[in-house]
């Protein structure tokens, strides 16, 4: 039976909490953490089940960050298998395909609808700046889907898919101010230099400095899935108890 319950009165200076706890975790053990990202952005391009083993890299990021704060050793395996015995991952990883299966339909659509082809090559999508913000919009969307419930579901065998689901967004209705004050103060850190840096490098003309700029760019994407995945962790590790 699921008794797990959010916590009450969180103040809103926790918020920077969580943000400083992010980046403290991550540089316990930041080449592991760069791994585990780099793997769900490779994992992710699999023809249709990128969804699926780019969810388990998550996990593995969720996973390690526990093991950081408890002290405890752990490697660079991803540990697919493991991870996936535990039968409430394996669903949510599914659901996670059936989700961004619509979700790029839905994209799809729209840049048909907008007269750009589906098989149009890497350059002419990324030069379309219309595609850039429904890319960043759907990206967002996701993101606000699912909120924290991988860590929901990563600590917590017992619940279902929709169960953290429900959760995630309680919490996030109860405690939106806190995340709007996380959004605002990642703004310098993260979402800046990401937004500045991807639009270097849709219009920078020299390949010697596209290069330089793509890999700026790379690294601040590996960044940014660490520290908001460990966010989600901390997230659920304070605000959270079992009833």
């Amino acid at each position: 039976m699921n008794n797990l319950q959010i916590k009450n009165d969180l103040p809103i200076s926790i918020s920077w909490e969580w943000i400083k706890a992010s980046f403290a975790i991550f540089r316990e053990k930041p080449i592991n953490f760069t791994w585990f990202a780099t793997l769900y952005l490779i994992l992710s391009t699999l023809p249709f089940m990128g969804s699926f083993f780019g969810m388990v890299a998550i996990v593995r990021i969720l996973i390690s960050a526990n093991y950081v704060e408890n002290n405890e050793h752990f490697g660079m395996k991803l540990n697919i298998g493991h991870i996936l015995r535990q039968r409430n991952i394996m669903s949510f990883a599914i659901f996670n395909v059936g989700f961004d299966l619509i979700l790029m339909s839905i994209m799809s659509h729209i840049m048909t609808s907008w007269g750009l082809k589906s098989d149009a090559d890497i350059a002419q999508i990324a030069s379309n700046s219309q595609f850039v913000y429904l890319f960043a919009g759907m990206s967002l969307f996701r993101i606000l889907f699912f909120g924290i419930s991988p860590a929901i579901i990563t600590f917590n065998p017992d619940i279902t898919v929709f169960q953290a689901l429900g959760l995630s967004w309680k919490f996030m209705i109860r405690y939106i101010a806190n995340l709007v004050f996380a959004v605002f103060m990642l703004l310098p850190f993260l979402l800046i230099p990401l937004y500045l840096t991807l639009i270097a490098v849709l219009t920078v003309k020299n390949s010697i400095a596209f290069g330089l700029l793509f890999f700026i760019l790379v690294i601040i994407v590996l960044l940014i899935i660490n520290v908001l995945t460990i966010f989600s962790f901390k997230i659920y590790k304070d605000g959270f108890y079992r009833g």
